[in-house]
């Protein structure tokens, strides 16, 4: 093959790995194109994690033959392979015999060695009916990450002729891109288990979350925020979009949801009383897309152009998430004190907190004060902000 053919090889291959950590199924080209260039019969990219091998010998390593034995947990191994079996690669003597392969071997390293030099290995059986009786078995270890390992393998029915050799060269050239691309690739499942993970904790949190456009278009919310929304007067979802009866509720989403998408603040919570009550809402905005400043992963929520709020929102009169034993024990307050406050924060007043507990007002205004002056509050408005963000994770 002339030097542009090669050159015109290696400009494809390159192309292709770097587009195979987005669209993954181009693993499999990049694979195919190795193949096709090398002669090899077989291919397959390899990652082993968490140094489950337990080698006794030489892995073989270099260009020298591999020796020693091995066993690791075919578990923690993901191939994607051409020219030989998935399932056949991932058994635990395949496995085993790989993974101490690559062991001792640094970034960029090589190995190989003869199908025939393994008759006395405990792997025998298995490899050679992975890959039959001749052949040489190279590979490459792209990258590390403590005892987790990336490698690549070719099955070569030949070994010893020169363009062999110039094809090695080839594939060794590509490892930089190879290492990029591994990189990218872990990278983007770091992101995506992150945001499979809150996913889950905002589909299952206990306080009513949504995520908002900038127009009140709801594009995500858990079940808490549409139970909160059903048949309540002052907030509810009509056509997708978050509708707001209550004017002080709606003045501050609406400019606190402006600050928050335009960039001028990363996060506001505040509490927002309910006309002249001393019960209201506790309101929280933050950015919950990767191009905030704040960052809170969302898949959904990364799918759309635009930058979408965070949106946290309890109504305090029907806070009952706050038990008086807990509420004790993160504030320290007396039993009578947590009980009085929770009794407050679900929107009870002085007075009907009195005559529940048969003492006088005074009384109730009293354990109150001393709630407030343990916690070193001094207005209701403050205790019951506190209440509700302590809420938040109750």
């Amino acid at each position: 093959m002339s030097e542009v053919e090669a050159g015109s090889w290696l400009n494809s291959i390159v192309t292709t790995i770097q587009e195979a950590p987005i669209s993954p199924e181009l693993w499999d080209e990049v694979l195919a194109s190795l193949m096709a260039r090398t002669g090899a019969q077989v291919g397959f990219f390899i990652g082993l994690a968490n140094g489950n091998g337990k080698s006794n010998g030489n892995g073989g390593h270099g260009h020298g033959h591999g020796h020693g034995h091995g066993h690791c947990d075919g578990d923690k191994a993901a191939v994607v392979a051409r020219g030989a079996p998935k399932a056949t690669l991932l058994c635990p003597e395949i496995v085993s015999f790989f993974d101490t392969a690559t062991q001792s071997l640094g970034q960029g390293a090589t190995f190989e060695v003869e199908l025939r030099d393994l008759a006395v290995r405990p792997e025998a059986r298995a490899l050679r009916h992975a890959f039959g009786d001749h052949g040489l078995i190279w590979g490459m270890l792209i990258a590390r990450e403590g005892q987790r390992r990336f490698a690549l393998f070719l099955l070569h029915p030949h070994n010893g002729s020169r363009s062999w050799a110039k094809q090695k060269e080839e594939v060794m050239s590509i490892l930089p891109y190879l290492q990029l691309s591994f990189k990218t690739h872990r990278e983007l499942v770091r992101q995506r288990e992150l945001a499979e993970r809150m996913e889950f904790i905002f589909t299952n949190a206990p306080t009513p979350r949504a995520l908002v456009r900038s127009d009140l278009k709801i594009v995500q919310a858990n079940r808490a925020f549409i139970a909160l929304v059903t048949d309540n007067p002052d907030i509810g979802i009509s056509d997708g979009e978050l509708e707001i009866h209550n004017p002080a509720l709606a003045e501050e989403i609406h400019g606190s949801l402006d600050a928050i998408l335009a960039g001028r603040i990363d996060r506001r919570v505040v509490w927002i009383h309910r006309g002249c009550e001393a019960h209201g809402w506790i309101v929280s905005l933050a950015v919950a897309t990767r191009n905030g400043h704040s960052s809170v992963l969302f898949k959904v929520a990364v799918s759309v152009p635009e930058r979408v709020a965070l949106l946290s929102i309890r109504e305090l009169g029907r806070n009952d998430s706050l038990k008086p034993d807990a509420v004790r024990m993160v504030l320290g307050l007396t039993a009578t004190e947590a009980s009085i406050a929770c009794a407050l924060a679900s929107g009870e007043s002085s007075t009907e907190i009195a005559q529940a507990r048969q003492v006088s007002k005074n009384t109730v205004h009293n354990q109150l004060a001393s709630a407030m002056n343990r916690l070193g509050l001094h207005r209701q408005p403050q205790l019951l902000n506190l209440l509700s963000q302590l809420s938040f994770f109750m």
